[in-house]
């Protein structure tokens, strides 16, 4: 019975009148999928938003875990030592470095080696860097055949 209330009714409007409502009928559904979509997206780009934020946070939280790691290996270390030749003895002998030379020169002292990989020497310098009796001064770094040669100056506090 509806049905063909709807079918009377359609066929009752002229042909301008069924193309207006065609016409506003579809513009109501793109509408409708607009929304939907416009609804989709925004909830993607929030969701992207929050995955970068936790990334953010998460290795926030792992650098200073790697820093405080970094600390108590070190203080365990220099407890462990007696001087700071040794303290740069035992670093070097943790971070695989087999040619460390410890030197005083013009009241300035040095210690140098050479490293083929780069990554290995940083966190070796990092390392030294941390205990709280040394302070590098300059580090000077030349590449000779594949490998690099690395020499620091530092001081006692």
């Amino acid at each position: 019975m509806k049905l063909s209330m709807l079918a009377e009714f359609w066929n009752a409007r002229e042909r301008r009148e069924r193309f207006l409502l065609l016409t506003v009928l579809a513009i109501f559904i793109l509408v409708l999928f607009g929304a939907y979509f416009n609804k989709t997206y925004s909830s993607i780009a929030y969701q992207s938003k929050a995955l970068e934020r936790s990334k953010n946070d998460f290795y926030y939280v792992f650098e200073k875990a790697n820093a405080a790691l970094t600390y108590q290996n070190t203080q365990q270390i220099i407890n462990q030592t007696s001087s700071v030749e040794d303290f740069i003895n035992s670093q070097a002998q943790l971070s695989k470095i087999s040619n460390l030379k410890i030197y005083e020169d013009n009241d300035k002292k040095f210690f140098s080696f050479t490293q083929q990989d780069i990554e290995n020497s940083a966190q070796f310098l990092t390392n030294i860097a941390s205990h709280p009796s040394i302070l590098i001064d300059s580090i000077d770094i030349k590449i000779l055949d594949n490998r690099h040669e690395i020499i620091s100056v530092y001081r006692d506090l």
